[in-house]
């Protein structure tokens, strides 16, 4: 066959592809043609072509073959394509997703007696924005969170470390509230904290200071989700936000459970409680306005 006639093949099949006419397969491939790179699950010669490309076109009803550039011999016919479509079916188990896809790709057909016999093919997918992985607004979420989780842990060290300074200030012990309300909390929930006593009162030291570290990074992840949702207020705002939100996480639990009332504190008491919670707010706030600038101080 002549160059010609071997690109009016490869035309017809890719007109074949794009328009759903999936039958023109039987006159363009051969029988025993042999695909070295065949699609996922591809039988051998046309039927493998036509169940390929009609699972395809059922996952993406506008799929379409755009040729790029073509070169072609007496034998062979070679190019480079853009695959494009949009995800509205399922496809491999994946419910659609509604994302559009575009593949680079380059392929070389051989032909004998107008007919594909030998393809070779390879497709760039690391290029390509596959419709299964994770949807861009879900990782944006994440990656929120996660920024405000990492200031919200900032911010816990800052205020353990001011917790810590005020007990070497005025020799006073540690306070043994948190220990106290997880014990509490786990008597009404009816959950078992294992061991003999000791053991127990052990875990109970440990499980403690845990319940402010959960406190600590929750509120900032809480902070970093406002702020992807589009709520981004200024330094003094955030900070007053995030104090109160850490005063509120740790001190609410101990007084609903009856450990502690804030309305028998000293001044000495709420001092020692308030200020370390503003250090918290204003290092979670500043870390956080650190990792997430506002948009129009963002790199473009």
């Amino acid at each position: 066959m002549t160059r010609d006639a071997n690109i009016q093949a490869q035309e017809r099949f890719g007109a074949a592809m794009n328009s759903g006419k999936l039958e023109e397969f039987d006159d363009i491939v051969a029988v025993d043609c042999v695909d070295h790179d065949p699609g996922p699950g591809q039988g051998p010669g046309p039927q493998g072509f036509k169940d390929l490309f009609t699972d395809l076109r059922s996952s993406f009803p506008d799929l379409h073959l755009e040729v790029e550039h073509l070169t072609a011999t007496d034998n062979d016919v070679a190019f480079a394509y853009t695959v494009t479509g949009t995800h509205q079916g399922p496809l491999m188990g994946h419910p659609p997703t509604g994302r559009a896809i575009k593949i680079r790709g380059m392929q070389i057909g051989r032909f004998e007696d107008g007919k594909l016999v030998e393809r070779w093919g390879s497709s760039d997918e690391p290029g390509h924005a596959h419709p299964t992985r994770t949807d861009p607004a879900a990782m944006k979420i994440i990656r929120a969170l996660a920024t405000g989780a990492a200031a919200g842990a900032a911010g816990t060290t800052a205020l353990n470390t001011l917790t810590y300074l005020d007990m070497v200030w005025r020799a006073r012990p540690a306070s043994s509230t948190p220990e106290a309300t997880v014990k509490k909390l786990a008597d009404v929930t009816g959950v078992k904290i294992p061991g003999n006593d000791e053991e127990r009162t052990n875990r109970l030291a440990g499980l403690g200071p845990l319940t402010g570290l959960v406190v600590g990074i929750g509120v900032g992840a809480a902070l970093g989700f406002t702020r992807e949702a589009g709520y981004r207020p200024g330094l003094l705002a955030s900070s007053l936000a995030a104090a109160a939100g850490a005063l509120i996480g740790g001190n609410g639990p101990m007084t609903v459970l009856g450990i502690t009332d804030p309305r028998t504190w000293s001044p000495a008491d709420w001092a020692s409680d308030i200020i370390p919670h503003l250090a918290y707010g204003i290092v979670t706030s500043a870390a956080l306005h650190a990792l997430d600038p506002p948009a129009a101080s963002r790199p473009h």
